[in-house]
């Protein structure tokens, strides 16, 4: 019995010196000495007190190297002391806390809920033995319990305590969790404090500051989300910056990190339409993957990403080598997760979508063949209150309609009228996927309107774009989009009513879609013969010559902009020939003749 006190008096001297927090060398000591004297001891209160030392060893070395496998130990130490019978002089509140913390730790790396669970229950315990009675929480052990527990547990803990930015941290996590369940933007506020004080406590060089800042920073993302601040995108990328930089090009967290980096920067894109923002995040996301084994669990969302920044560059670009480069990132990332998997429906949603854009540029039929089965296999999986059950019925409805119009089949408009309308009511208020949800249903009505010749199917549609419309900022992505769509509504309008004001204001629509596809938009093309075809039908009501002129000038950009081999080319030829022929009829110009010769 000399001895293990002597052992364990020696082993406590060495952790306890200030440099052993990061002194890897000092801690592997003292650990050794432990494992060595553990056998000998037979007495409960002084075992207790070994594992306690152990359990506190572990842990700091888990602090220092992010090695999972101390972590793993200092909680197999700490679980042991509950079997003792007696605790001696070690804390039994302090250990019910630390072992929780251990556990909490545990959780935000491998994302185990058992872990989390029990990091709850044990907090729980810690509070009954130090608390007051009156502090005591009710013992349902929901969510909303385990929050009160952490609430209190922070309370007992001073700022200087080194748990404080533990708990603090696995409070705010706990909250996300709530508010991702119920959508209550107070859990999110609080979660975005609570993340705040624990990077002021994790300053400098710790270790723990990169996965701070990245808490920090997703919290913030996922306050745009509700909200729509620019400045908490701003905000995400300078903690992702400061993260990705605090980690060495090895660290097993960087992947991760930089995969958070490069979405928002995709994210601020999409508010700002700078495409320097979607080059950085695909350096990043190539960065990220170049340091991940091929069969890497982390892989999918980042490969996701990945063809998300690809897609985005080829929507301003053109450049139809990242169209097909997200393909297969994201036929990748499909063959990495199991068929039941959480992370799969989003990814087949995106492959699908991806396959939708490619066949609209391609014209391969198979695309959409192959992208109605993806979206049907992810609404499978999720369930009538899944939240993103919304995105799969609105995805799978886009898809039947353009399968629509390479087969005329008008079941598939049908069934995809029911699931856009079924989205729509998933979608109320000013969600801010309801734009693209009422422009899809719009699309639809068209569609079968042009099938059945059903006027009301119109008359819906155009209600649903004017709503659209006014969901949407000046600078929104979709605008230009749904503006196309609003004005063939009205022209569609047009030809049935004979209103020349629908066609007025089509006009107007179509102008401000093509003042916002400038340069090489890859839809700037179909802005130009849109607007076009729009002045010849006001000059076929008016008489304006000037329409026609302005009619060709735009056909013979949009020529301008289409390779040879473009399915779109032939439509627009025989558009602008007869803009030549309508000219010439008005003003007897022989070259309008000659030119039509030759397009012909």
């Amino acid at each position: 019995m000399a001895v293990a006190l002597k052992v364990i008096g020696r082993a406590m001297e060495i952790a306890q010196m200030p440099e052993a927090t990061s002194n890897q060398n000092l801690l592997h000591r003292a650990i050794h000495l432990l494992d060595h004297v553990n056998p000998l001891i037979r007495d409960d209160a002084l075992l207790a007190a070994l594992l306690s030392l152990q359990a506190n060893c572990h842990h700091q070395l888990f602090q220092s190297t992010r090695n999972i496998s101390p972590l793993d130990q200092s909680i197999d130490a700490f679980q042991a002391i509950f079997g003792l019978q007696a605790w001696g002089i070690v804390s039994r509140d302090e250990t019910l806390l630390r072992c929780g913390n251990a556990l909490a730790d545990r959780y935000e790396i491998r994302g185990n809920l058992d872990d989390l669970g029990r990091a709850i229950e044990l907090l729980r315990k810690a509070l009954e033995v130090a608390a007051t009675a009156d502090k005591r929480p009710s013992d349902d052990g929901d969510l909303n319990d385990g929050i009160q527990v952490m609430r209190e547990v922070v309370s007992l803990l001073t700022a200087e305590d080194p748990d404080c930015p533990v708990a603090l941290n696995a409070l705010g996590v706990s909250l996300i969790r709530r508010y991702k369940k119920s959508g209550t933007i107070l859990d999110l506020e609080e979660a975005i404090v609570h993340f705040r004080e624990v990077l002021e406590h994790r300053s400098g060089s710790h270790p723990d500051r990169p996965s701070s800042l990245s808490n920090l920073a997703s919290a913030l993302i996922t306050r745009y989300g509700k909200l729509g601040v620019i400045s908490d995108v701003e905000e995400a990328i300078v903690h992702h910056r400061e993260a990705v930089s605090l980690l060495s090009d090895n660290h097993p967290h960087r992947p991760s990190i930089l995969n958070s980096l490069a979405s928002s920067l995709i994210t601020r894109y999409k508010r700002s339409g700078n495409i320097s923002d979607v080059e950085e995040a695909i350096v990043h996301l190539h960065g990220a993957l170049l340091r991940l084994p091929s069969n890497h669990s982390a892989r999918p969302p980042i490969l996701s990403n990945l063809a998300n920044a690809l897609v985005a560059r080829y929507r301003t670009l053109g450049t139809i080598p990242d169209l097909e480069e997200a393909i297969v990132h994201l036929r990748k990332a499909v063959l990495l997760l199991s068929a039941n998997h959480s992370g799969r429906p989003p990814i087949l949603n995106s492959l699908g979508s991806v396959l939708i854009t490619h066949y609209k540029m391609s014209g391969m039929f198979s695309d959409v063949e192959e992208a109605i089965v993806h979206f049907r296999e992810a609404l499978k999986q999720q369930s009538d209150s899944h939240p993103d059950r919304p995105i799969s019925l609105s995805n799978l409805a886009n898809a039947l309609v353009t399968r629509h119009k390479g087969s005329g089949n008008i079941t598939d408009v049908e069934e995809a009228i029911v699931h856009i309308r079924e989205a729509l009511k998933l979608r109320s208020g000013s969600h801010p996927d309801r734009p693209s949800n009422l422009s899809k249903l719009a699309n639809a009505l068209i569609t079968r309107y042009e099938k059945l010749g059903m006027i009301e199917d119109v008359e819906e549609a155009i209600v649903h774009h004017r709503e659209a419309i006014s969901l949407l900022s000046d600078n929104d992505p979709d605008r230009p989009s749904i503006l196309s769509s609003l004005a063939g509504a009205l022209t569609t309008r047009y030809k049935r009513s004979g209103n020349i004001s629908d066609v007025e204001e089509a006009i107007v629509h179509l102008r401000e879609a093509l003042r916002r596809r400038s340069g090489n938009h890859p839809d700037r093309p179909s802005s130009l013969s849109q607007l076009a075809s729009a002045l010849i039908t006001r000059y076929g009501k008016l008489g304006m010559i000037s329409d026609v002129e302005e009619a060709i000038v735009h056909h013979r950009e949009a020529l301008s902009l289409l390779s040879d081999n473009d399915p779109h080319r032939p439509s627009i030829l025989n558009n602008l020939v007869s803009a030549l022929s309508t000219r010439y009829k008005g003003l007897g110009v022989i070259s309008d003749v000659e030119e039509a010769i030759v397009h012909h």
